[in-house]
């Protein structure tokens, strides 16, 4: 069964089974992570002034990863999770660096946690 955009947001119900119904809820929240290290690093950008080529970078990669994930949750190899971490971290530590105020950005990682939280196992 191929879901609707509105049935992968939880805007329409769908008939997946339970496996399925916890796949696209790990998705969702990924996706969420992602939208929101975006809109954190907005704006945090933008309280302090900093509003700037890095900041619309991270934002922007930030959000097509949060869509890539909603939109291809089901069809990604694992590889490809591994390296949508890789790219949330460098994402974290591009703003870090660039940014006059980069420590403050620290607290972004979180988002990046919570992503390898649901997406990876002990095992």
């Amino acid at each position: 069964m191929t879901l609707t955009l509105a049935q992968r947001v939880g805007l329409r119900p769908n008939e997946l089974p339970p496996q399925a119904q916890r796949a696209l809820a790990a998705a969702r929240v990924a996706a969420i992570a992602f939208s929101t290290l975006g809109l954190l690093t907005a704006a945090a950008a933008a309280a302090v002034g900093d509003l700037g080529t890095p900041v619309l970078a991270a934002v922007a990669a930030s959000v097509l990863l949060a869509l890539t994930i909603i939109l291809f949750y089901e069809r990604l190899p694992r590889v490809a999770h591994r390296l949508m971490a890789l790219a949330a971290t460098l994402i974290v530590a591009e703003i870090t660096f660039f940014q006059p105020s980069g420590d403050l950005y620290a607290p972004l990682y979180l988002g990046v946690v919570v992503f390898v939280a649901f997406y990876f196992s002990r095992r």
